[in-house]
């Protein structure tokens, strides 16, 4: 029961985190001006930065914390798919 609960709460922060990602990525790329300096306004560039602060490192920080849980009660570490995956994970932290 405890192995279910921690998979679920790792895969909702992978969903955090990647959501956070993704939003930050749109955001960037829809508003950016067609011409033109590349100038945002002080306030999006704020709440951009408290976004990134509040949801999607500590998502990041959970995904990880979580999935080398998951790996050590699974006895996954010798397995070459886990090592593809955390080198994967490493790339994107």
């Amino acid at each position: 029961m405890l192995y279910l609960i921690v998979k679920a709460l790792h895969v909702v922060a992978i969903v955090a985190w990647t959501g956070g990602m993704l939003l930050m990525a749109l955001l960037l790329a829809s508003l950016r001006p067609t011409h033109g300096p590349f100038v945002f306004p002080q306030a999006l560039l704020v709440t951009l930065r408290r976004w990134d602060r509040r949801i999607t490192t500590p998502a990041m920080v959970l995904v990880w914390v979580l999935g080398l849980a998951l790996s050590l009660r699974g006895h996954w570490f010798g397995a070459a798919w886990l090592t593809a995956k955390l080198l994967l994970v490493l790339a994107l932290s």
